[in-house]
């Protein structure tokens, strides 16, 4: 269980650090990349709380609110979360940039 505990924090963390360094440094500062950031601080936390499934979909809805897609190695991430963290299929098809 602790192992499978590991792959999950790994896994958002994954996601939360992709975020961070491969779709915002594309973007210019703005309120909308302010609130991202503060998604993924806020990511960080909840994931030091086992609450991956939380810092996951936290940062995710934002994503989505404003229309920012993820390419192909951050769907796989994503596939990985939906996965591991047993959350809804539906957030890889919201975040993915062949669907919009």
């Amino acid at each position: 269980m602790i192992f499978y505990s590991k792959k999950r924090k790994q896994a958002v963390t994954d996601f939360l650090n992709y975020v961070a360094l491969e779709i915002i440094p594309h973007e210019k500062e703005s309120e909308i990349i302010r609130e991202i950031n503060k998604k993924v601080e806020e990511g960080y936390e909840f994931i030091e709380y086992n609450e991956w499934g939380i810092a996951f979909e936290n940062l995710a809805s934002v994503l989505i609110d404003h229309s920012i897609i993820i390419d192909e190695k951050g769907e796989d991430i994503v596939k990985r979360i939906i996965k591991l963290c047993e959350l809804d299929k539906k957030w890889e098809s919201d975040l993915s940039k062949r669907n919009h």
